[in-house]
């Protein structure tokens, strides 16, 4: 008589990825545009608690501006696929044109914001439209406004705690094979060097950066990537999301593209990111040291369509390669 099959023991946990949008007034100034970017875990029915990060765009000339925070959220369905949305928040966050109009703007850098909204829940997404208040403390920042919000579904497989690194039993790797996929985490040291700078900083900005990707099919992904710099022009900071592919070339060679979209910078008229708005498309090649452990050469291009900044880059990644034993891209060790 066969054995009977090994039953898995992750569990599957739910979050959601909010996108969100308003455009700020500013007290005597052009007004500050904010693109967020919160994750929700639910605590109990209906309640949430979260982290998130807010940068701006396009409004104003606050490139490098950025906030992060964290809050609560409660979520009541109204009827049908109507949900009413109440959110709080709290956290502190900085920038400006100079660092000196960073004093005035940002204040003493602490901040709360408040939401209420209606949301039509699709199933695979929500949006939604309602009204959103910040105010910085001692700050030209306190305003209430329209915000626009998309709102995603997600689920993860997670372990118990008691079982934490132990390898995983061959159903639960099977599962995770089946159903998660592949993700990479990295970490990087980039380099931006700047062309014809306009801003009183001209050097080359050095970076460290992490990225989280993971893949939506074998060979495309989706990553977020924070960087903030340790050399050149500390206190630059930035934001990037976007999408890739991978290319196979050889058992232990990989080749990466990708286009990010974001919000970054210092102080304009240190280095001029405009309202903040940044393009960086990049190349990278990666070689496995391990099945799991790859390390990459990227080049690329980072530009603010909106400011004059310009920066040809170049740098060094160490990429965690983390997925099932049973599949995804497992090239031999050299």
């Amino acid at each position: 008589q066969a054995a009977p099959a090994e039953a898995s023991s992750l569990l599957r946990k739910e979050a959601r990825l909010m996108l969100d949008y308003q455009t700020v007034r500013v007290q005597g100034d052009s007004p500050i545009d904010l693109v967020g970017f919160h994750v929700y875990v639910p605590v109990t029915e209906g309640i949430s608690v979260g982290a998130g990060l807010m940068g701006p765009l396009i409004a104003g000339q606050y490139g490098g501006f950025m906030g992060a925070s964290v809050g609560i959220q409660g979520r009541f369905r109204l009827g049908g696929p109507v949900v009413a949305l109440a959110a709080l928040a709290a956290g502190g966050g900085a920038g400006g044109r100079s660092p000196e109009h960073a004093k005035k703007l940002s204040g003493t850098g602490s901040f709360v914001r408040g939401q209420l909204a209606l949301g039509y829940d699709a199933g695979d997404f929500m949006v939604g439209a309602g009204m959103s208040s910040i105010k910085f403390r001692r700050s030209l920042i306190d305003s209430s406004q329209l915000n626009l919000f998309l709102d995603i579904p997600f689920s993860y497989l997670s372990g118990s705690y008691a079982q934490r690194g132990q390898p995983l039993s061959g159903a639960d790797d099977q599962r995770a094979a089946q159903e998660m996929g592949e993700t990479m985490l990295s970490v990087s040291l980039d380099n931006y060097r700047q062309l014809r700078a306009q801003g009183s900083y001209t050097g080359t900005v050095r970076t460290g950066e992490f990225q989280f990707s993971h893949f939506l099919t074998p060979d495309l992904f989706w990553f977020a990537n924070f960087a903030s710099a340790y050399a050149g022009l500390p206190t630059y900071n930035q934001l990037l999301g976007g999408v890739g592919w991978r290319w196979r070339l050889a058992p232990s060679w990989r080749l990466y593209a990708q286009l990010g979209l974001g919000s970054g910078g210092y102080a304009p008229e240190q280095i001029d990111t405009g309202p903040g708005l940044l393009v960086y498309p990049k190349l990278s090649a990666e070689f496995a040291l391990s099945k799991n452990l790859g390390l990459a050469f990227s080049a690329g291009y980072l530009s603010a369509p909106k400011g004059s900044s310009r920066n040809p880059t170049y740098g060094l990644t160490l990429t965690r390669h983390l997925r099932s034993g049973q599949g995804g891209d497992a090239a031999p060790a050299p």
